[in-house]
């Protein structure tokens, strides 16, 4: 990777021109997040990286009249996240858009370097698809506009003319009665290639669906525009055979290979499977009353009597981390793995992250800012800051508060009991062994104390 040039332009003028004058040797820099891994592959040497995220266009979201968005097309998928009302607006496209590799390359990745690298199984491209997202592309001739589907031309390759650039994705406003889903398959339950995913638009008015969009992905060549899919579900109830129908019409346009990932066959019969869970919950999502407004609720936190306003979907954590600026309850995995979050609930040991705000409502909880008196450590803060038994400050919280409910229920613990208890924290530092000590030298001198 020698003789590489990089150009970060202000202008978009000024990027097209220089990708355009490379005739072919040049890469557009969005995100990078497949960039770099090919050009480290050895895959692509490009002799100039055009890096398109100083131009503003390109990375701006902006509400168009009537409640439509303009993506630029360097949007970062955490960026996106953010956004106050697009997934409100726009759930499916967004859930598919933060399916794009993990938390760190969510702060890179885009959607517009998602549909230009061309893959089949890229994951926003079908739900863009059945949105009906709209890409503007600047080239030396000029600006145009085409539909997403229309910019896969097969496996690494699209349709864009040479010299042009992905701007922006524009979608639509929504009617009333709309909203969208995105499902995929993939072998492991995160950071994997979809095996098949199907994005579904749906507008439904006196029960019947009004309007429906299916995008289908890693089936084909290319992601596709199921449209005898949204036929057989236009017009109905949603009832068993006009999904049936539109199932079996997403079966009907694939063209899948066999390989590692999974054969024709199963791609095949998955699709179909997949076609009728997204529509379910885009239906649901559809048909859903207005969100609940935030709710008062009345809590008591650490012995102090708290008051909060939350949303229904957010979890304690979020609240304790978020307005009522409580960080101590780390946010580790945020599936009830890792134990980073551990609180007390009504005296019981318990994953913040698993836990609704709403659940608070006259309950007691304890955090590990609770856990010692005024300028007084608990026993077991002072035992780990003795034996070295702290790690980093993510674990660590979560360990002390686990070992706190520990010996608050049972105060003479066998090893094998402690290290029973603490299986549900993860340590990403080292081993357990000074933790584990430490807990049952706490054990002893209060046992020794209380005598």
């Amino acid at each position: 990777m020698t003789d590489i040039r990089y150009l970060a332009p202000k202008t978009l003028d000024e990027a097209v021109g220089a990708f355009a004058a490379a005739q072919g040797a040049a890469r557009i820099l969005a995100g990078g997040t497949d960039l770099l891994v090919q050009m480290r592959a050895g895959v692509i040497r490009p002799g100039l990286i055009v890096d398109i995220k100083k131009i503003s266009e390109m990375t701006s979201i902006e509400e168009t009249a009537g409640g439509g968005f303009r993506i630029g097309a360097a949007v970062s998928g955490a960026a996106l996240g953010e956004h106050p009302r697009f997934g409100r607006v726009w759930p499916g496209v967004l859930e598919a858009v933060n399916l794009i590799g993990s938390t760190q390359v969510q702060g890179r990745a885009s959607p517009g370097g998602n549909l230009c690298n061309g893959s089949p199984a890229g994951d926003s491209v079908p739900a863009m698809i059945a949105a009906g997202a709209v890409v503007t592309v600047q080239g030396p001739a000029g600006r145009r506009e085409m539909p997403v589907e229309a910019v896969p031309a097969g496996p690494g390759r699209t349709n864009l003319k040479p010299g042009e650039i992905v701007v922006s994705f524009t979608l639509p406003p929504r009617p009333a009665g709309s909203s969208d889903a995105y499902l995929r398959m993939i072998p492991r339950t995160e950071m994997d290639i979809a095996v098949v995913g199907v994005g579904v638009s749906l507008t439904m008015a006196g029960g019947k669906v009004t309007a429906a969009r299916v995008g289908l992905g890693a089936v084909a060549p290319t992601v596709l525009l199921v449209g005898d899919a949204a036929r057989a579900l236009i017009g109905s109830t949603l009832n068993e055979a006009s999904v049936e129908a539109a199932a079996a019409a997403c079966r009907a346009a694939c063209k899948p290979i066999d390989d590692k990932r999974g054969t024709i066959v199963y791609r095949t019969k998955v699709a179909g499977v997949l076609l009728k869970r997204t529509v379910a919950i885009a239906a649901d999502r559809a048909k859903g009353a207005e969100p609940m407004a935030k709710q008062h609720i009345s809590t008591t936190i650490n012995g102090e009597p708290m008051e909060f306003l939350c949303e229904p979907h957010q979890s304690m954590l979020d609240v304790l981390r978020g307005p009522l600026g409580l960080t101590g309850s780390k946010e580790g995995c945020g599936s009830g793995d890792c134990g980073a979050c551990s609180v007390t609930l009504d005296g019981r040991l318990v994953c913040a992250c698993l836990m609704l705000a709403m659940e608070a409502e006259g309950a007691s909880i304890t955090t590990i800012e609770g856990m010692a008196t005024g300028e007084a450590l608990h026993p077991l803060q002072q035992k780990f800051l003795e034996m070295a038994a702290l790690q980093c400050g993510i674990c660590t919280p979560g360990v002390l508060m686990a070992a706190r409910s520990l010996l608050e229920r049972n105060p003479d613990p066998s090893e094998t009991e402690v290290r029973f208890w603490l299986a549900g924290n993860l340590c990403r530092c080292t081993g357990y062994d000074k933790i584990v000590r430490a807990v049952l030298e706490t054990a002893a001198d209060m046992r020794e104390n209380a005598a």
